[in-house]
């Protein structure tokens, strides 16, 4: 008898279990987004005033209201009005607008705008 009370109590569990997971699997589910709405959800943007560039680190800092903060540039990076990411030297002081992902705890920059 209590081992049929123990099997009935475990069946209950599970399945109490697979039901939690499969709500979860439903809401975090990045086959019921969009692309675009992925692509938005994970990328940011940011302006502020060109600082430093380092083309040897492939990064470069952008000063803005919150204080510095730091980039990296890839040869995907598109760069508006400016050329490409290698250009960015030489520019220090102007105003940029960065669009980018953290990716494992580095701003990867997708887009710098120059304005």
């Amino acid at each position: 008898m209590r081992l049929g009370s123990v099997c009935l109590a475990m069946c209950f569990l599970a399945a109490f279990v697979a039901g939690a997971c499969e709500a979860d699997q439903t809401t975090l589910d990045p086959m019921n987004e969009s692309p675009q709405q992925m692509l938005e959800q994970s990328e940011q943007a940011i302006g502020g005033a060109l600082e430093t560039v380092d083309l040897d680190t492939r990064t470069f800092t952008v000063s803005t209201d919150g204080g510095a903060q730091t980039f990296v540039f890839t040869d995907a990076t598109e760069v508006t009005g400016g050329g490409e990411p290698q250009g960015l030297a030489g520019r220090e002081g102007a105003r940029v607008m960065v669009t980018y992902r953290d990716d494992q705890g580095s701003r990867i920059a997708t887009r710098i705008e120059f304005q």
